[in-house]
This record gives C-alpha cells, sequence and structure tokens, in this order.
C-alpha cells in the first residue's frame, strides 16, 4: 500500500521540543538515509530542491502574503521589484494590473528558503504562494481545497477513492486549520482541462461511493480554470510548510488520522507523481466532460473537448463572450452574456456549486 496514499510514513506528531527550524531546513552533516529519500536533518539545498520539483507553477512571478497594517486583512499580490517605489509604483492609486511599471520577481532557491525559514533577509513574515497555471495552459499538480467543519470527513472519503484507484496523493492541513488542501503531483505538465476533467472525476467517485458524506466543505480546484485569464494569472494557492502556522500544527502533511507526519521531508520525498497514462485512462465512455473557457477560443480546451468526443464522452462547457468555437463542440454550452471576464468566471463557480448541490440531492434520494 506504500504507493495507494502515501501514507507509509511514521504517523508520530512530533515532541515539543522539537525544534521548528529542523523541520524546515536544519541540517546536519551527511545526515539523510543514503536511497534518495531525505529527512528533516538533510541539507538545505537538497529540501529545496525536492520542495521546487512539487509545487511547480509559474515560476516567472509568485504571490507573496501580505497583511494589511490598519485593517488587518490578510492576502496575496504578485512579488513585484517596483513596489512601493516612489514615482514608479502607484498603489492603490493605480491597480497592479494595469500598472506599465510591474516587474515581476521570479521563483528562486533563495525565495523558497525564505518561505520555509518565515522570513526575508529584513526579517520580514515571508510566505507565498504558486499559480499552479502556466502560460502553456498547462500544470504540474492539482489541488482539491477543503473548507468548513467536515472537510475532515469530506477528505477522508476522497483519500479513500485515491487509495483504491492506487492514486497517490498528499494531504495538507492549510493555514487556518479549519481546512485541507490535497495535492496530486503529475510526472509531466499538462492540460489544465484534462487535470481538471481528473480531479471532477474524483470527486464524483467519492460522491457515488460515499453519498451520505455530501463533499459539502468542497471549494473548488487548484488550478481554478482552463485557460489563463487575460491580463491575469489563475488563482493561486498558498504553499504549505509555513514556519509559524507549521509551529502550530498547520500547513503540514498529515496521516489518516489526521495527525501530523512526524518528518514531513521523508514523507515528502516519498510521495510519487501520477503519469499522464494515469490521467488519461481514468476518462471513459460514460464521463462527462467539464470545460471553461471564458471566450470559447483556447485551442488547448478545443482539443480536449474534441479528444472527448472520439471516446465517447459528453462535452458540458462553461463559456463567455458568445462562446467562441467551443460552443458549437459542447453537448451542452452554458453562456454567460458578459465579456468581463471576472464576472464570467464569478458565475462559473456560482453554477458549479448549484451543480454540486443538485447532485448531492438526488444521491441522498
Amino acid at each position: 500500500m506504500a504507493n495507494v496514499a502515501c501514507f507509509d510514513q511514521p504517523a508520530v506528531v512530533p515532541p515539543d521540543d522539537c525544534p521548528s527550524e529542523d523541520v524546515a531546513l536544519g541540517s546536519s552533516p551527511g545526515a539523510g538515509l543514503g536511497n534518495g529519500q531525505l529527512t528533516q536533518r538533510s541539507t538545505p539545498a537538497d529540501k529545496i530542491t525536492l520542495f521546487r520539483s512539487l509545487f511547480r507553477g509559474r515560476e516567472d512571478v509568485y504571490p507573496r502574503r501580505f497583511a494589511s497594517r490598519k485593517t488587518g486583512l490578510a492576502g496575496y499580490a504578485p512579488a513585484c521589484a517596483n513596489e512601493w517605489i516612489r514615482g514608479v509604483c502607484e498603489k492603490p492609486r493605480i491597480k497592479c494590473a494595469e500598472c506599465p511599471n510591474r516587474r515581476f520577481l521570479p521563483v528562486t532557491d533563495q525565495v523558497i528558503r525564505q518561505h520555509l525559514s518565515g522570513h526575508d533577509e529584513f526579517g520580514r513574515e515571508f510566505v507565498i504562494g504558486v499559480y499552479p497555471l502556466l502560460l502553456d495552459e498547462t500544470c504540474f499538480l492539482l489541488a482539491v481545497d477543503l473548507d468548513g467543519n467536515t472537510w475532515e470527513k469530506d477528505a477522508g472519503a476522497f483519500l479513500e477513492t485515491c487509495r483504491r484507484l492506487a492514486l497517490p496523493v498528499a494531504l495538507e492541513r492549510s493555514r487556518s486549520g479549519k481546512g485541507g488542501h490535497i495535492w496530486i503531483f503529475f510526472a509531466e505538465a499538462i492540460s489544465a482541462t484534462v487535470a481538471r476533467n481528473f480531479g471532477s472525476h474524483l470527486l464524483t467517485e467519492t460522491m457515488e461511493n460515499r453519498p451520505e458524506i455530501g463533499l459539502s466543505s468542497y471549494d473548488r480546484l487548484f488550478p481554478n480554470q482552463d485557460t489563463m485569464p487575460k491580463g491575469g494569472f489563475g488563482n493561486l494557492i498558498a504553499l504549505p510548510l509555513q514556519k509559524g502556522p507549521r509551529e502550530a500544527g498547520n500547513t503540514v502533511f498529515l496521516d489518516e488520522q489526521f495527525r501530523p507526519l512526524f518528518d514531513q521531508w521523508t514523507f515528502l520525498s516519498s510521495v510519487q507523481k501520477v503519469p499522464r497514462s494515469q490521467v488519461e485512462a481514468l476518462a471513459r465512455p460514460g464521463d462527462l466532460l467539464s470545460l471553461h473557457s471564458t471566450s470559447g477560443e483556447s485551442p488547448n480546451v478545443i482539443r480536449a473537448a474534441q479528444a472527448a468526443q472520439a471516446r465517447g464522452i459528453p462535452v458540458v462547457a462553461f463559456l463567455g463572450k458568445g462562446g467562441g468555437q467551443l460552443k458549437a463542440l459542447a453537448d451542452v454550452a452554458l453562456v454567460v452574456p458578459s465579456d468581463d471576464t471576472a464576472r464570467i468566471q464569478e458565475l462559473h463557480l456560482a453554477i458549479e456549486h448549484l451543480i454540486c448541490d443538485i447532485v448531492e440531492d438526488r444521491l441522498k434520494g
């Protein structure tokens, strides 16, 4: 069962005197298992290499967490070399998306080191996320976001599905401690459309096998879009192993009893990536392909629709701006009558949640 859901590591909570820095970047000379696996005492360089190999997204830009001193509200914004430089940055008068002086900072080993250690070179809190949707509308990972009181039950049901399908996954408790992320890593970049359909298939299988669960805590998939929004990056997801929350047992990976795994690095180095063939093998007659495109003109999405038709899989397309070419390829086309990308995506998400509610009610009978 070692490759089924990647929960074969010792399910032992770290002792109170275990330094959090050791869990993140501390090391001992020559430490390691000697077989390619890491431990919490492996070198920082090895840990950073492993971390970057799993949590891959856009590398030309990353989102950094901020918190308002006035309101306390927190959020993420693209890290920019020109931020708050007088005469160059004109926030908040000009939004970042409209600024002609944007100079985004790339993901580097030093950026990951600062995230894992919890502070930047000036001693300020440093937490980042990742934009999983790449410029060519592919992705290296898929994450299921669960939030709410039932997230542990829902996560358990989802993990049952993954075990049955021999699918390796990693379960992380979120920053708030009131939700979780289930991560799936791909051996190569695959179409975001295919990845999201793969995730939808797993959610549907879970609901069919455990209709009493309901998956009420399910929020969304990351990537959250099939296509790159014009002028945007797609939705971000916060990266795990954040130093502050980690000390409270959050943003860490868990065993099946929802206890933090003793050695996070040994666990992560055991996680296997899912090959493209396994993702595509789950698409079969009787399934349904759900596609999202604000324009209906994305080449990747159009190819996915054509491939689904060749396999006899019905296509439901969530569209906007008239529907584009995809409208004619879909068996059912839901077109939001708007040219506003953000509004189209908001309505797509609302429609998806309504559909989930309807399916849940019918499964419960």
